[in-house]
């Protein structure tokens, strides 16, 4: 065998292994669906997010998410279909590198008051607001279609 093809099959097997390396860091940090309260690589479907920190161990992100499952008053990075929200403020939870806003989650039923209404939903009323961040000047009285 050649010295350049012997150089070129160990810059295969090191690139191989380097790629192993990564995946498997990201797999397994990598959170299942449904978790809760565990920092994660990834946010599955379904899920959302209270926080992000600077990681090494995340392969090519450098963050990772403490993963959780939506609930009415938790204040959330990531506001899921199907739901809305009740305030937002903006902080350095969701990202640790700037401001991002953060969500007050409300799962939606008739009649209560939220700063839109969801997919599926529609309103009977609106008022002004402040608590609903930039861009939105009011909240919704809501009504399921």
């Amino acid at each position: 065998m050649s010295k350049y093809r012997r150089m070129f099959n160990l810059m295969v097997v090191a690139l191989l292994a380097a790629t192993a390396l990564v995946a498997g860091t990201s797999a397994a940090t990598a959170a299942p669906a449904g978790a809760t309260g565990v920092w994660s690589c990834n946010v599955p479907a379904n899920s959302t997010y209270t926080g992000a920190r600077h990681t090494t161990s995340c392969g090519f992100s450098p963050y990772e998410y403490n993963v959780t499952a939506p609930a009415t008053g938790l204040w959330a990075c990531i506001v899921l279909s199907g739901w809305t929200y009740t305030g937002a403020r903006q902080g350095s939870n969701c990202n640790p590198a700037s401001i991002t806003w953060e969500y007050n989650l409300l799962a939606p039923s008739n009649g209560v008051w939220a700063c839109y209404p969801p997919t599926g939903w529609t309103y009977t009323a609106f008022r002004p607001t402040i608590s609903c961040g930039t861009g939105y000047p009011y909240e919704y009285q809501l009504l399921k279609l």
